[in-house]
């Protein structure tokens, strides 16, 4: 999970959202915000742009920001959000989110992973695979889906350092070497 050790703009920054949120028992809520700000900055990537240029004053920023997130997002949220337009600190929002991420992950007692396929997975089907990683790894897990078209067939999964691959690739690897031993 998050190294402790090493204090980056983004654990400081993560780590003070952290602890408001775990003191207004809002955490889980705040991570839904963050992500929801994430997915705004993936989808519309001339929002980010606005928010992170060194050349568009503050007050316009936050105006932005305010117009596009106000209605959706709970005051301490925007007030964070307002707090790292003040400072120039949005470049940093990813890490932030992901270091935000990690201190939830420890609080629940939970480690993310990360599912690799072809095609994106039905949320169901995401659901399975981290109940059955759940199971196997004996901790909560939580998946990420991510998308690589040479995977052929199956799926990836990295949890914690450690691989699983159900891919077709790897299922005619495993057929060609056992073949090759018995020839």
């Amino acid at each position: 999970m998050a190294n402790t050790s090493e204090l980056t703009i983004e654990h400081i920054y993560a780590r003070a959202l952290f602890d408001v949120a775990v003191e207004m028992s809002s955490s889980v809520e705040v991570l839904k915000e963050l992500r929801f700000i994430q997915e705004i900055y993936e989808g519309y990537p001339e929002v980010q742009l606005i928010l992170e240029s060194v050349t568009i004053g503050k007050t316009s920023k936050q105006e932005v920001a305010r117009k596009i997130f106000s209605d959706t997002l709970h005051k301490e949220v925007m007030n964070f959000l307002f707090v790292l337009i003040d400072k120039g600190r949005m470049h940093a929002f990813d890490g932030i989110v992901h270091y935000f991420e990690n201190l939830e992950y420890d609080r629940e007692g939970m480690s993310d992973g990360i599912v690799v396929t072809a095609t994106p997975l039905e949320l169901t089907k995401l659901k399975e695979m981290e109940d059955s990683c759940s199971t196997f790894f004996r901790e909560k897990i939580k998946l990420k889906n991510e998308i690589d078209p040479s995977v052929l067939g199956g799926a990836k999964i990295l949890v914690e350092g450690q691989m699983i691959d159900m891919t077709l690739q790897a299922r005619l690897r495993d057929m060609y070497a056992e073949m090759s031993e018995r020839i």
